[in-house]
């Protein structure tokens, strides 16, 4: 994603956050890789719930997506992006996305990101990729839109996500308290 947009969608989800699940805090507790953001519900002395934002590193992709974790501890970076059901050294960490598959799942077997760019599906960046290197040319992503478009999409998209943590991902941290 484009550093201003990045900025952008950090600075609007975290806002976002704060008016609307004034539950979840900014972490600090971990390194947090460069130009994402973490948020911490501190739930119990032995439960903890995370909100992690991930804005695409890739150019010329203007999307992002939101991470949810459960741990007694830190975010737990280390452990893949398994599923809401697969539980590593006691961690559960997911795509939200994942909370709502049989919304999505019929249409695609890609996990939606939400795009404040050009969306570019992923056989599309492989075949585009192909076809210009066959000719010789360096693989690129072309028809961007421009900064004041994207910066236009950033709010409906954030809204988007958070709208999801309220209806999926925080029903969700609830039900797992109780297992707990």
């Amino acid at each position: 994603m484009r550093a201003r947009l990045a900025k952008a969608v950090r600075d609007y989800f975290a806002r976002k956050m704060q008016a609307e699940l004034p539950q979840f805090v900014p972490s600090r507790s971990k390194p947090v890789p460069q130009g994402d953001s973490l948020y911490l519900w501190d739930f119990s002395r032995s439960l903890k719930f995370y909100v992690f934002l991930q804005v695409n590193q890739k150019p010329g992709q203007d999307s992002f997506t939101v991470e949810l974790a459960c741990s007694s501890g830190d975010f737990p970076f280390s452990h893949a992006a398994l599923g809401p059901t697969q539980q590593k050294d006691g961690s559960v960490r997911f795509r939200l996305p994942q909370l709502y598959r049989d919304e999505w799942r019929p249409k695609t077997g890609w996990e939606p990101w939400w795009w404040i760019g050009l969306r570019v599906e992923p056989g599309e960046i492989t075949s585009k990729a192909v076809a210009r290197a066959v000719v010789g040319k360096r693989p690129l992503i072309e028809g961007a839109v421009s900064i004041e478009q994207a910066l236009l999409r950033i709010e409906p998209q954030v809204n988007d996500a958070v709208d999801r943590i309220k209806r999926f991902g925080v029903p969700f941290f609830e039900q797992y308290a109780k297992r707990d």
